[in-house]
C-alpha cells in the first residue's frame, strides 16, 4: 500500500526546509581560496625551476594569478600595495634565478629577457600601487 501523496508531498517539504536550517560550515570563500591555489601552485613551479622542469614564464604566470586572485578577493589600499610589492619581490627572486641558469648555459638568454621584462611590469605595479 502507498503513503497518501499528500503525506509524500509533506515528508519532501519538510526534508527541504530542514535541509535548508542545518548550518553549513563556514570555509574561505571562493576569492580566498582562489588565493590560496595560486600562491600554492607558484610555490610548486617555483621549486621545479632549478630542476628545469618548470620554465620562467609559468613561475611568472602563477605570481600573476597570485596577484590577480588578491585584486579579486577584495584587497584595497595598503593590502592590495603590499601584494603588488610581494610580486615584485617574487620576480625579482626569479630574475635572479634565471640569470644564474642562463649564465650556465641551462636557460636561454631570452629567458633572462622576459625576466627583465617580468620584473619592469612588477616595478610598473608597485608603483600603482597594486592596479594593473
Amino acid at each position: 500500500m502507498q503513503p497518501p501523496r499528500l503525506v509524500v508531498i509533506l515528508a519532501l517539504a519538510l526534508a527541504v526546509i530542514l535541509g535548508r536550517a542545518t548550518p553549513v560550515a563556514a570555509g574561505p570563500s571562493k576569492a580566498e581560496a582562489r588565493v590560496t591555489a595560486a600562491a600554492d601552485a607558484f610555490a610548486a613551479v617555483n621549486a621545479r625551476l632549478d630542476a628545469g622542469v618548470s620554465t620562467p614564464e609559468q613561475i611568472y604566470l602563477w605570481s600573476v594569478r597570485w596577484l590577480d586572485a588578491e585584486r579579486d578577493a577584495g584587497r584595497k589600499g595598503k593590502a592590495l600595495a603590499a601584494a603588488a610589492a610581494a610580486h615584485l619581490e617574487r620576480m625579482a627572486a626569479l630574475a635572479v634565478a634565471v640569470t644564474k641558469l642562463v649564465d650556465a648555459g641551462r636557460l636561454s638568454p631570452v629567458d633572462r629577457i622576459a625576466a627583465t621584462y617580468y620584473r619592469a611590469e612588477a616595478e610598473l605595479w608597485v608603483e600603482r600601487k597594486g592596479k594593473r
